[in-house]
């Protein structure tokens, strides 16, 4: 069993003094951490999808000593923190107002700003601990934050770019999309900011990009992780990293098949 074998290795990695066994250590337990990564985003494919579960468990591919738990008091201090700041009569605008605050503000969260995302802009504990995120985790732990203080968020991937959706209700049909079309959208990237369909079609437009339905309406969390792996692959190949960009894009190539 791999889980089994990965403590025996890593001790031997450590007391190994010929560096090329100490490579080949090395190889062979970044491939029995990628099997147990595919193993259990397998299960999540199967099971509720929980995307914080996902995200901790391609981060812990990463960094293998990883605590799962020191990682969710982070998040739900963070949600404490801006539970106590709402009250039942807002509205979700002036909801979503305070989430900024408190998350931008407060905790001091940012988007990357970079054209070249670093790998370390996509793991959980590095996002949290350096408040910098690439938009799609800045998003996940954005999203996820909401969920715990009942304010309901999508994610919608766009070309190069991620954002937030609320649905609103009774909303109707979208003239770009085939479901119905979102209250607003939230740039996580750029402090929270809220804005319209409008602003999407104006950006595709100038980009003379056609509006595909899928820029509007918010992804499935299968789409969500495989969008997030394949972006990290790009950013690790961007580095140099090319056994872990390899390893994550045929990663998400075997994800796809299990998805349908």
């Amino acid at each position: 069993c791999g889980e089994m074998a990965l403590p025996v290795l890593e001790e031997e990695a450590v007391v190994q003094t010929d560096e090329l066994v100490t490579l080949r250590l090395q190889e062979v337990m970044e491939l029995l951490r990628r099997d147990l990564l595919f193993s259990s985003l397998v299960q999540w494919l199967k099971g509720e999808q929980n995307l914080l579960k996902a995200w901790f468990e391609l981060s812990r591919y990463h960094y293998p000593f990883l605590d799962e738990h020191a990682v969710l008091r982070r998040i739900d201090g963070i949600a404490r923190d801006i539970w106590m700041e709402l009250n039942p009569n807002l509205t979700v605008f002036e909801q979503v107002r305070v989430f900024n605050h408190i998350f931008y503000k407060k905790h001091g969260f940012r988007g990357a700003g970079t054209a070249t995302p670093l790998a370390d802009h996509f793991m959980i504990h590095r996002v949290l601990a350096d408040g910098i995120g690439h938009s799609l985790s800045l998003g996940i732990l954005y999203m996820e934050i909401a969920r715990r203080v009942d304010i309901s968020l999508s994610g919608v991937i766009l070309p190069v770019h991620f954002v937030l959706a609320h649905m609103g209700e009774n909303r109707g049909a979208s003239a770009n999309s085939e479901g119905p079309e979102p209250l607003f959208y939230v740039d996580v990237s750029h402090g929270g900011r809220v804005f319209s369909t409008r602003e999407i079609q104006t950006v595709l437009e100038a980009a003379q990009m056609p509006a595909k339905p899928q820029y509007f309406q918010p992804c499935t969390k299968t789409d969500l992780i495989l969008n997030l792996l394949r972006t990290l692959a790009a950013a690790h190949q961007t580095e140099g990293n090319t056994r872990f960009s390899l390893g994550l894009e045929a990663l998400a190539g075997d994800l796809t098949q299990h998805s349908f």
